[in-house]
């Protein structure tokens, strides 16, 4: 009985190594499938903040240029229509965005 002993053991051996490598596999690829889809999500996350602070930036943008042409149309209703101070008043708006898109950031 001894000499069956041996080979069954080994049998039994492999095969409970072959499983266990299987199993390890399967375990550090569902574990990379787990990350790769947390750093989705973050990355997602990160999106949906670029977005906010962009619809932000957006709408300051447009209040802003909603502002500066309530000015300019001031000059021109006027009777006589300021074309000067309007010309001065977008000469200058241009200056302000030439030094801040030259200043660093």
């Amino acid at each position: 009985m001894a000499p069956f002993v041996s080979p069954t053991l080994t049998a039994v051996s492999a095969i409970v190594a072959v499983a266990s490598l299987v199993l390890y596999l399967q375990s550090s690829r569902r574990s990379e499938k787990d990350s790769a889809r947390e750093e989705a999500l973050a990355l997602a996350e990160t999106r949906g903040q670029l977005i906010a602070e962009l619809r932000t930036a957006l709408r300051d943008a447009r209040a802003e240029a909603h502002d500066d042409l309530i000015i300019l149309r001031s000059y021109l209703e006027r009777s006589p229509p300021d074309v000067e101070g309007a010309l001065s008043w977008i000469r200058g708006l241009l200056d302000r965005e030439l030094r801040s898109r030259r200043a660093p950031i």
